[in-house]
């Protein structure tokens, strides 16, 4: 069985998750270690957040919404769990995924996906982010936090994110 790393990000919304795993994608990939999967853009309109758009790392009317944002499975899935399924055919890439969180799991496709990935004991690097603790139980959520051969790692502060970068890569580069 190959050594595995696998890395979950958690902290409060806002607090750079995103920023942190995008930070750690470019650093791989510049020392040409593969990157795929995908991350999560604000959209933005008159300063205000109105979404999220997907972005594939390579190289919205519908009935399931969050708080004030709807969730276009469709799309989602359409970006999503292609940019996840390579990976079963290069086992050295870091698969990232932006997050596992509730919208996201409106899919049970992508569900499916994701415990693919974490019962597949030939992918070695991972890096995702999770939604913090909270009252309301992600079952999925939780059972990866709870899984030893796990490192969870709380983003606290900008200041700590940064610092992260560098931890992050390391990681991925012994």
């Amino acid at each position: 069985m190959a050594s595995k790393h696998w890395i979950l990000i958690t902290g409060p919304p806002g607090i750079g998750k995103t920023t942190l795993i995008t930070k750690v994608s470019k650093e791989l990939s510049r020392r040409h270690i593969p990157t795929v999967g995908f991350f999560t853009e604000e959209v933005r309109q008159n300063g205000q957040r109105t979404g999220f758009d997907i972005v594939s790392i390579k190289t919205y009317n519908d009935s399931h919404r969050v708080g004030k944002y709807s969730v276009d499975l469709k799309s989602f899935e359409a970006i999503a769990i292609p940019n996840l399924k390579p990976v079963k055919s290069c086992k050295d890439a870091v698969v990232v995924i932006d997050e596992i969180g509730k919208m996201e799991l409106f899919s049970k496709s992508f569900e499916h996906t994701v415990l693919e990935l974490f019962s597949n004991d030939n992918q070695q690097f991972i890096l995702a982010t999770i939604p913090i603790a909270k009252n309301k139980p992600l079952p999925l959520v939780d059972t990866l936090r709870s899984r030893s051969d796990i490192k969870l790692i709380d983003v606290v502060s900008r200041e700590n994110r940064n610092e992260l970068v560098q931890t992050i890569v390391d990681e991925f580069t012994k």
